[in-house]
């Protein structure tokens, strides 16, 4: 290998590194899988969403595979696990969950009792839902109960719940 060769591959790894470092420092989730870093000072491995304070540029070290970041014999962090699954993951579970719970329930369960039901607080579990889904968990629950009232035939002699749902849907005052 020449001389130019060396310089360039040297430039590009450290031109790797800084993108890798300003992924790091910005908590950026499409860095989540890439790479992982582990911390000389701390003794340990954490994700590049991790939400601990940064170290010093220089007492970081920069693994391609969580392996690599395990051979070093550091701890995994507490903070961000990097052993387990991330926390978008776990939050798209949580959200999956109450989207289930909102289309199998006949009415639409209150925000408390599926956000006690999926282990967050109200408000935290409303800002989580509005962040995944792009709407709030009532509009999500009028708009399958919306769904479900046009896809039933329209009989001539309507029920309470069809006429309930029609209204809903925007129908205003119906008569039976």
């Amino acid at each position: 290998m020449d001389q130019v060769t060396r310089r360039f591959d040297a430039v590009s790894d450290k031109s790797l590194r800084g993108r890798r470092l300003a992924q790091l420092m910005r908590r950026d989730p499409s860095a989540e899988g890439q790479f992982w870093y582990s911390v000389i000072t701390t003794g340990v491995y954490c994700r590049p969403t991790c939400p601990a304070r940064h170290a010093l540029p220089d007492n970081i070290r920069l693994h391609e595979t969580l392996t690599e970041a395990r051979a070093t014999g550091f701890r995994p962090c507490r903070r961000c696990n990097p052993e387990g699954a991330s926390l978008a993951q776990k939050h798209d579970v949580l959200i999956q969950t109450a989207c289930e719970m909102l289309s199998v329930e006949g009415r639409a369960p209150s925000s408390q009792k599926v956000a006690s039901a999926v282990g967050l607080s109200r408000s935290h579990f409303h800002k989580l839902f509005r962040q995944t889904t792009g709407t709030t968990p009532s509009a999500y629950a009028k708009s399958l109960r919306a769904t479900a009232a046009r896809s039933r035939p329209l009989t001539a002699r309507r029920s309470f719940d069809q006429v309930q749902d029609i209204r809903i849907m925007g129908g205003g005052d119906v008569r039976v």
